[in-house]
């Protein structure tokens, strides 16, 4: 009732849907908390059951299981580095909802395979489950998908209230963290492993029908055919070029100067957060001997103030300019790592180190925000796509670098060395983040960007007549 409360306030904007061949104009008020529900089964399926395939890799690879579940990972990450800004010029082109039904039917394929041909049997087995696993759901769109919800949210917000509803929708999408670890850990617990597999199937199709009754937030015109040109992923990363995006500040910088520092951003907070993420879990392991139950909670802790987070953004944004907020995000970081690298410090430390660690993602949304401000409305899903092409590339290499460095400091005098490297790449984060515009530089752009777009409309209103 809260969340259809929500849906009835904010931004209600007419937009007509391509459905004009059959004789029929219909318009639908897309909402920015349509998704809600979306990216709360996202996170709810991609977060929730992740202990559980770690704990199903200690089973069968014993002290190598941290390898193997991180070179799936990286295998995820490289193939959602190239697949990412291609399905975010695909969602511009095509509309977010076939975008975001292809994301959620390819996260579902392999945990299908590993249900219905039983891939968790043996290790050779799971093995090619943790392959499929991560390529497939690269390229389908695990990285990929968080930037078409993000890209919803801009279809149907102002850029003054983008930031704010970015915060408030990936705030409640963000509640599948809390309780996505405690949900599978029980269900996994209570019903066996073959039977969590059936009930994950069956919420993957719950998504599946989600996404079909939410309204299309895009205009959709019609489109020239697709050349193979347009499938070329690298192509989408000339927004960080140049490209169309191309424009100037007020203070004489170009939008494509700013793009290359939220992205340079993105990879210095990720490099080190996504690795300290995973590897977290490691470390809590073999240094506390923490449980599969304490390491969801460790997961759970995260989610907590990952919402916590994002329905804060709101008020940070009232007391500190969106530079400032990413610059505080990335600072939360630094504090994560110090505090895990005391040594002698208690396994209690973590649950505080998670939670810094999570709150730091405010700098991730509202860096997506700035980056839909200074770019044309037409380029709105390729620019979030390239912003999470940082998630990807880190998502990548993070876990296994910082994997190696955990184990490689883990028994020395000095168990928390890696973590002050981890610190000291979020310092350079935070001196990339004062380098951003500030708020009356974005005011200017969007200022820019409607003129040009009213200056657009008169021109093709006049070439008609």
């Amino acid at each position: 009732q809260v969340l259809v409360a929500a849906m009835l306030d904010g931004d209600q904007r007419q937009v007509p849907l391509r459905n004009e061949a059959a004789g029929i104009r219909r318009c639908y008020s897309p909402n920015p908390y349509f998704v809600a529900h979306i990216m709360f089964l996202y996170f709810f399926m991609s977060i929730g059951p992740t202990a559980i395939y770690q704990k199903k890799a200690k089973d069968l690879y014993g002290g190598s299981a941290e390898f193997y579940y991180n070179a799936a990972q990286a295998s995820q990450g490289i193939c959602a580095t190239f697949a990412s800004p291609l399905l975010g010029a695909l969602s511009d082109r095509w509309g977010r909802k076939p975008i975001m039904f292809f994301c959620a039917f390819g996260y579902g394929i392999a945990p299908t395979c590993l249900y219905f041909f039983d891939l968790g049997t043996n290790s050779q087995r799971y093995l090619i489950f943790l392959i499929l696993f991560g390529t497939v759901s690269g390229l389908t769109g695990s990285v990929g998908a968080n930037a078409i919800y993000q890209a919803y949210i801009a279809d149907t917000t102002t850029s003054e209230t983008r930031s704010q509803y970015m915060g408030r929708v990936t705030g409640l999408g963000a509640t599948g963290w809390i309780l996505g670890p405690l949900f599978w850990s029980k269900m996994d617990d209570q019903f066996g492993y073959h039977n969590f597999l059936a009930i994950y199937l069956c919420v993957i199709v719950v998504q599946l029908v989600s996404i079909l009754i939410i309204p299309e937030s895009v205009i959709i015109k019609k489109h020239a055919p697709l050349e193979l040109a347009a499938l070329n992923p690298l192509r989408y990363l000339r927004i960080l070029r140049g490209g169309f995006a191309c424009g100037r500040m007020s203070d004489g910088r170009t939008t494509t100067s700013v793009l290359r520092n939220l992205f340079a951003v993105i990879l210095a907070l990720y490099t080190a957060k996504g690795g300290f993420v995973y590897s977290l879990g490691l470390y809590a392991q073999e240094r506390y001997n923490f449980s599969t139950d304490a390491s969801s909670l460790l997961q759970t802790t995260y989610g907590v103030f990952s919402v916590l987070g994002q329905v804060a953004i709101p008020f940070i944004l009232t007391r500190l300019s969106k530079r400032n907020s990413i610059a505080f995000g990335v600072s939360t970081g630094c504090i994560a790592g110090a505090i895990t690298a005391i040594p002698g410090a208690p396994g209690w430390v973590l649950f505080i180190t998670e939670g810094f660690l999570a709150i730091g993602y405010v700098a991730f949304t509202v860096c997506c925000a700035v980056a839909s401000e200074v770019c044309p409305p037409e380029a709105a899903g390729e620019a979030t796509a390239v912003m999470n092409i940082g998630l990807a590339i880190t998502g990548a290499l993070g876990p296994i670098v910082f994997g190696i460095l955990v184990k490689s400091f883990l028994h020395t005098a000095y168990p928390g060395g890696a973590f002050l490297i981890f610190t000291a790449i979020m310092m350079v984060g935070v001196g990339l983040a004062v380098r951003l515009p500030n708020d009356h530089q974005l005011a200017d752009r969007r200022a820019d960007l409607k003129r040009q777009a009213e200056e657009a409309a008169c021109e093709e209103a006049d070439s008609h007549m």
